[in-house]
Protein backbone atom coordinates (compact mmCIF):
# COMPACT_ATOMS: atom_id res chain seq x y z
CA UNK A 1 0.00 0.00 0.00
CA UNK A 2 2.70 2.31 0.81
CA UNK A 3 4.43 1.86 -2.54
CA UNK A 4 1.77 2.43 -4.22
CA UNK A 5 1.18 6.00 -2.62
CA UNK A 6 4.54 6.96 -2.06
CA UNK A 7 5.41 5.95 -5.12
CA UNK A 8 3.17 5.01 -7.95
CA UNK A 9 0.61 7.41 -7.08
CA UNK A 10 2.62 10.14 -6.93
CA UNK A 11 4.15 8.83 -10.65
CA UNK A 12 1.45 8.85 -12.24
CA UNK A 13 -0.32 12.28 -10.89
CA UNK A 14 2.57 13.61 -12.55
CA UNK A 15 2.48 11.73 -15.65
CA UNK A 16 -1.19 13.46 -15.62
CA UNK A 17 -0.01 16.79 -15.03
CA UNK A 18 3.11 16.80 -17.31
CA UNK A 19 3.13 14.11 -19.59
CA UNK A 20 6.09 13.08 -17.89
CA UNK A 21 6.73 10.67 -15.28
CA UNK A 22 9.65 12.33 -13.88
CA UNK A 23 11.78 8.70 -13.21
CA UNK A 24 15.25 8.37 -14.93
CA UNK A 25 16.17 5.19 -14.95
CA UNK A 26 20.13 4.86 -15.36
CA UNK A 27 20.18 2.19 -18.15
CA UNK A 28 23.25 -0.27 -17.27
CA UNK A 29 25.09 -2.50 -18.99
CA UNK A 30 23.73 -6.29 -18.27
CA UNK A 31 25.94 -8.00 -16.02
CA UNK A 32 27.33 -5.28 -14.35
CA UNK A 33 27.69 -4.66 -10.63
CA UNK A 34 25.20 -2.14 -11.37
CA UNK A 35 22.58 -4.15 -13.34
CA UNK A 36 23.06 -7.33 -10.36
CA UNK A 37 22.29 -5.00 -7.90
CA UNK A 38 19.09 -3.78 -9.61
CA UNK A 39 17.96 -7.10 -9.72
CA UNK A 40 18.84 -8.34 -6.59
CA UNK A 41 17.33 -5.35 -4.74
CA UNK A 42 14.28 -5.49 -6.45
CA UNK A 43 13.62 -9.22 -5.97
CA UNK A 44 15.00 -9.61 -2.37
CA UNK A 45 12.47 -6.51 -1.90
CA UNK A 46 9.38 -8.98 -3.74
CA UNK A 47 10.65 -11.59 -1.57
CA UNK A 48 10.37 -10.39 1.95
CA UNK A 49 6.92 -8.45 0.58
CA UNK A 50 5.16 -11.83 0.09
CA UNK A 51 6.63 -14.25 2.33
CA UNK A 52 6.14 -11.90 5.07
CA UNK A 53 2.11 -11.66 4.66
CA UNK A 54 2.13 -15.56 3.87
CA UNK A 55 3.77 -16.44 6.63
CA UNK A 56 1.81 -13.94 9.06
CA UNK A 57 -1.69 -15.80 6.92
CA UNK A 58 -0.19 -19.43 7.73
CA UNK A 59 0.38 -18.95 11.21
CA UNK A 60 4.01 -19.61 10.85
CA UNK A 61 4.98 -17.33 13.62
CA UNK A 62 4.47 -19.37 16.68
CA UNK A 63 8.01 -17.15 18.25
CA UNK A 64 6.38 -13.71 18.17
CA UNK A 65 3.20 -14.62 19.26
CA UNK A 66 3.44 -11.78 21.64
CA UNK A 67 3.36 -9.36 19.10
CA UNK A 68 0.03 -10.83 17.82
CA UNK A 69 -1.91 -8.94 20.63
CA UNK A 70 -4.73 -6.98 19.06
CA UNK A 71 -3.40 -3.74 20.96
CA UNK A 72 -0.25 -3.92 19.59
CA UNK A 73 -1.43 -4.81 16.14
CA UNK A 74 -4.38 -2.10 16.37
CA UNK A 75 -1.48 0.52 17.39
CA UNK A 76 0.56 -0.89 14.51
CA UNK A 77 -2.01 -0.44 11.82
CA UNK A 78 -2.73 3.25 13.51
CA UNK A 79 0.98 4.43 12.74
CA UNK A 80 1.13 2.47 9.15
CA UNK A 81 -1.91 4.56 8.17
CA UNK A 82 -0.28 7.60 9.43
CA UNK A 83 2.63 7.17 7.70
CA UNK A 84 1.20 6.68 4.38
CA UNK A 85 -0.76 10.03 4.95
CA UNK A 86 2.32 11.67 6.08
CA UNK A 87 4.19 10.26 2.85
CA UNK A 88 1.28 10.86 0.27
CA UNK A 89 -0.27 14.38 1.57
CA UNK A 90 3.06 16.61 1.14
CA UNK A 91 3.66 14.82 -2.24
CA UNK A 92 0.49 15.37 -3.72
CA UNK A 93 1.25 19.20 -2.46
CA UNK A 94 4.32 19.71 -3.77
CA UNK A 95 2.34 19.10 -7.22
CA UNK A 96 4.35 19.48 -10.33
CA UNK A 97 7.83 20.97 -8.92
CA UNK A 98 7.60 18.05 -5.93
CA UNK A 99 10.09 14.76 -6.05
CA UNK A 100 9.48 14.02 -9.73
CA UNK A 101 10.79 16.97 -11.84
CA UNK A 102 9.19 17.94 -15.22
CA UNK A 103 10.74 17.63 -18.28
CA UNK A 104 13.15 20.86 -19.37
CA UNK A 105 11.09 22.88 -22.11
CA UNK A 106 13.47 23.53 -24.73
Amino acid sequence: MWALLAGVGPMAVQRRRTGDSGFRFAASARGTRQWWANRISGAGSVAVGLAAPMADLLGLDPAVSRLTLPTLRTAAAVVAAAGLVATHAPQMAMGTIGRLRPPRRR
